[in-house]
Parts: C-alpha cells; sequence; structure tokens
C-alpha cells in the first residue's frame, strides 16, 4: 500500500506541475502577440472572408437570360485601312458639305450694314468736317 500511496502523491505532483506550466505558457503566449501579428490575423480573417463570398459567387446557381423576341442587331465592320479613291471621295463629300453650309448660312449684321450708313445715320462724319472748318 505504501507504494500505491507513493504513486498517487507523485501523479498529483505531476497534475500540479503541468497545470501550473500550461498557465505560465498561456500567459507568456498572451503577452507574446505584437501588433504585426494582430494585423496579419486581421487581414487573414477579411481575404479569406473575401474568398468565402467569391466562391459563393461562382457556385451560385445562374440566373437564366430572358429569350430575345428579336434578332440581335449586327455592327458592319469596316475595314481597318481605307482605300485611297474611297477616302479622297470621303473628303470631298464633306467638302462639299461644308461650302454649302456657309453659302447657306445667313449673314451677320455687321457684314450686311456699312460704316459709312452708320455715320451718317449718327452725323458723326458731319460732326467731325464742321470741326476742321472751323479750326
Amino acid at each position: 500500500m505504501i507504494l500505491l500511496d507513493w504513486y498517487q502523491q507523485w501523479l498529483e505532483i505531476r497534475t500540479e506541475f503541468k497545470a501550473k506550466k500550461f498557465e505560465l505558457t498561456r500567459e507568456v503566449k498572451q503577452e507574446e502577440v505584437c501588433q504585426s501579428c494582430e494585423t496579419l490575423r486581421n487581414q487573414l480573417e477579411i481575404a479569406n472572408y473575401e474568398k468565402k463570398l467569391l466562391l459563393d459567387r461562382i457556385l451560385a446557381t445562374p440566373e437564366k437570360e430572358p429569350e430575345r423576341t428579336t434578332a440581335p442587331e449586327l455592327v458592319a465592320a469596316r475595314p481597318r485601312t481605307i482605300p485611297w479613291h474611297v477616302r479622297q471621295q470621303m473628303l470631298e463629300k464633306e467638302d462639299r458639305e461644308k461650302a454649302r453650309a456657309l453659302r447657306n448660312a445667313p449673314k451677320s449684321d455687321s457684314e450686311k450694314i456699312d460704316v459709312s450708313e452708320l455715320e451718317k445715320e449718327l452725323g458723326v462724319a458731319e460732326k467731325a468736317r464742321e470741326q476742321q472748318s472751323n479750326a
């Protein structure tokens, strides 16, 4: 019996030692957590959350597109290089349209009224002549 009592005491001492050692290491680990480790942990959490969202988005069943009642419009593909004679015709046509627009454009008032007519209305020319003759 003495041997069993001794063995029981030895096990109790051993478990107490392990418990104290565990508490000490846990306290030390809590104190050793630095700011950069916390930042990295937060960034990892954010990255994992974003990955989860992307996976959910990819694995989600796609919505069906509504059926079209009309055919899609086809865009005529223009060649990248235009032959010179075609380009020349396009430029000439644009020039003719510009010339026609300039000819048909309304004339401004300053071009229609002559300066001498305005001077007659205001009598500026007559006053200038009277001043020269009086001087």
